[in-house]
């Protein structure tokens, strides 16, 4: 099954068929489309079935919406799965088709003008009357290749691809040699796409914050980097729907800590803010004053972004340190700058739709986060379970982000690791020992048996 899926109205065969070839020409020959003879409907197959599941296997829905697309219920339920789906989006609109009110040609109807009112909500879409349309379609559709190779590898920012025992930060950089999590990041991705479209809800006592998405595994099974380059960086790139903060750990000054992501945020976009005159703000102690702030700095974001209805993701990592910040006399202001955040969060999450809050928490911390008070009202309705990688994907993590960056790795330091690290618990040491490999290696453009000693992965 395509990972792109190409819906358009039978009418238009001649048009899909030149839009795939468009497609296949720059790379992109990963696609379902129903008529082609390789990857389409064959005789004798249901094609009401074969076209269901070929939707709902893809990660990417494009619609070729022309006049014949709006006249179809077909082509209209396609569209309506692919948002129940929560699939990524991308409307290529016909010369004209610009607005809602466009004078639709021959027997259009409000149906008809109904559904291009629906098509032109999607966040992203592409018209044909833009003269780089072309182009644009094919910037959209690496945006949204979810394997590392959609990433271009960047050794000024980021020198050694392989983490050690850090973690990978939510950058370009970082993206572009995380390897091993692409199922798991479409599964998430399309979770927070449906987070997105759920309303608030308002109970008897007014409006109950959004409830956050969790991702919740063992300690070492990577939940940070895969916040942080595998979520993030992909909904930086999805369109001007989403606007991630620079992710955070809590640590001993939770309030400070989310000022510094919001500075460092701000900074993507060449603004300078310091992270001192925003904590300020936000722990003002008139609580609404503090809430306008965020409010306001909110603004200022979407603006500098260039995405003013864009959803502000807010991503805590390891986010159990918040129910751990000291209550003693030495540490009350940092438990209650804790306080002030999840107060501040609560607020801006049950007021409007334009926030989510992502976590990260260890499996074994996972219930006492829902028990905390910090955190009533926004228990997780479900929590994504990011197991290990499997030991069976390791020889991608040893091989593929060095040939990113133009070094190969001998065939017998790839099966000698392989030997080692046998288990998935296995994947923390194993980063360590490529990290060491890496920075102690003799020839620049090759990784080789003998640049290993032993050391702790054979341990």
């Amino acid at each position: 099954m395509g990972t792109i899926f190409i819906s358009h109205a039978t009418e238009n065969d001649a048009k899909a068929t030149e839009f795939s070839e468009l497609l296949i020409s720059h790379g992109f020959a990963d696609q379902f489309l129903d008529h082609n003879k390789e990857q389409g409907i064959l005789g004798g197959q249901n094609w009401e079935r074969r076209l269901e599941a070929a939707s709902r296997r893809c990660r990417l829905v494009v619609f070729l919406v022309t006049e014949d697309w709006l006249k179809s219920d077909y082509c209209h339920l396609e569209f309506r799965f692919a948002g129940l789906q929560n699939k990524r989006r991308l409307p290529i609109l016909a010369e004209g088709l610009t607005d809602a009110n466009y004078a639709l040609s021959g027997d259009a109807t409000a149906v008809m003008r109904e559904r291009l009112s629906q098509v032109l909500a999607v966040d992203q879409s592409i018209r044909e009357d833009e003269p780089d349309w072309r182009d644009r379609v094919v910037l959209a559709l690496r945006a949204a290749d979810l394997h590392p190779d959609g990433f271009t590898a960047d050794p000024a920012a980021l020198p050694c691809p392989y983490p050690g025992l850090d973690v990978f930060e939510d950058t370009d950089a970082a993206a572009a040699v995380f390897f091993g999590r692409e199922e798991e990041i479409t599964e998430a991705l399309e979770k927070l796409r449906a987070l997105r479209r759920r309303p608030i809800e308002v109970g008897p006592s007014g409006p109950s914050p959004r409830r956050p998405f969790v991702v919740i595994g063992a300690s070492g099974a990577g939940k940070s980097s895969f916040l942080r380059a595998g979520l993030l960086t992909q909904l930086r790139r999805e369109g001007p729907g989403w606007l991630p903060l620079r992710a955070f750990r809590p640590g001993r000054e939770p309030l400070g800590a989310f000022a510094e992501a919001l500075a460092r945020t701000f900074a993507l976009y060449d603004v300078e803010m310091q992270a001192g005159d925003i904590a300020a703000a936000l722990a003002d102690p008139d609580q609404d004053r503090a809430t306008h702030a965020l409010e306001r700095y909110a603004g200022a974001m979407r603006e500098v972004a260039g995405r003013p209805n864009a959803t502000i993701v807010v991503s805590i990592d390891q986010a159990e340190e918040l129910c751990r910040t000291a209550d003693a006399k030495s540490d009350a202001a940092n438990a209650r700058g804790a306080d002030r955040l999840m107060d501040l969060l609560r607020r801006v999450l049950s007021s409007t739709p334009g926030w989510i809050l992502a976590l990260t928490v260890r499996s074994d911390a996972f219930n006492e986060l829902q028990a905390s008070l910090r955190f009533v009202d926004l228990r997780a309705e479900e929590a994504f379970d990011l197991r290990p990688i499997a030991a069976a994907l390791f020889a991608d993590i040893i091989v593929q982000p060095a040939k990113k960056y133009g070094v190969s790795v001998d065939p017998a330091l790839r099966n000698r690791l392989l030997a080692a690290a046998s288990t998935a618990e296995a994947l923390p040491i194993l980063s360590f020992t490529m990290e060491c490999i890496w920075r102690a290696r003799a020839d620049r453009d090759r990784l080789a048996d003998t640049d290993l000693s032993p050391g702790p992965v054979e341990d």
